[in-house]
């Protein structure tokens, strides 16, 4: 299991001034790795390509800021991935990121990174995050 912790996520993304490419090699199926353990675990993200109609955005753009991120991707660079959390009914809400989701529809992209923070039903029978300890126990 590919794993990065989050502070050097956010660390390596950009301010939405100028492309920040150093993600770029990061494979899909990474998973983002939280620096603090909450009461049901250590959350993590997992990097994925997600096709862009399972995604539902919550914001309306800046319709420069989008023109900004669509002008990247047509010059060949890519902005960092968005972040999207899924719901207690499996819908995919993006959390950060709604410009660069209107820039890829805008430039005929059918997918998108994401850092995904999927859905997994605690002891208690209440959502929250999915954590390492549920990812470790699965792999073993």
């Amino acid at each position: 299991m590919n794993c990065i912790a989050m502070p050097i996520i956010f660390e390596r993304e950009f301010d939405g001034t100028q492309p920040n490419e150093t993600l770029r090699g990061v494979p899909t199926g990474t998973f983002g790795v939280e620096s603090w353990t909450g009461i049901h675990g250590t959350e993590v993200v997992e990097l994925c390509e997600v096709p862009l109609e399972w995604l539902r955005p919550k914001e309306l753009p800046n319709v420069s800021v989008v023109e900004t991120y669509a002008e990247w991707w047509r010059a060949g660079y890519e902005p960092p991935p968005i972040h999207v959390t899924q719901t207690d009914k499996g819908t995919l809400r993006i959390s950060n990121g709604h410009h660069r989701f209107e820039a890829a529809k805008l430039t005929g992209k059918t997918t998108i990174r994401a850092w995904v923070s999927w859905l997994m039903w605690a002891e208690t029978g209440m959502p929250t995050g999915l954590t390492l300890e549920a990812l470790q126990e699965v792999d073993e």
